[in-house]
């Protein structure tokens, strides 16, 4: 019967390891989504003022 408990404690730790990957790989995941949405944004806004200094005449407002 020892080796039945042995391999039932590693079962055990296996899905105890399990479970915390996949906390971590959520974790990462959500992370991922954020820093790609804000590098969107950034890059939209970046756009935005590249094109502003184009269409306005004599330039975006907020430039003197």
């Amino acid at each position: 019967m020892l080796w039945v408990e042995k391999y039932a404690k590693a079962a055990e730790e296996s899905a105890k390891a399990s479970e915390e990957a996949a906390k971590t790989a959520k974790s990462t995941a959500t992370t991922a989504k954020w820093v790609g949405i804000s590098l969107i944004v950034l890059t939209a806004l970046y756009a935005l003022v590249t094109l502003g200094m184009w269409i306005w005449p004599g330039g975006p407002p907020w430039r003197p």
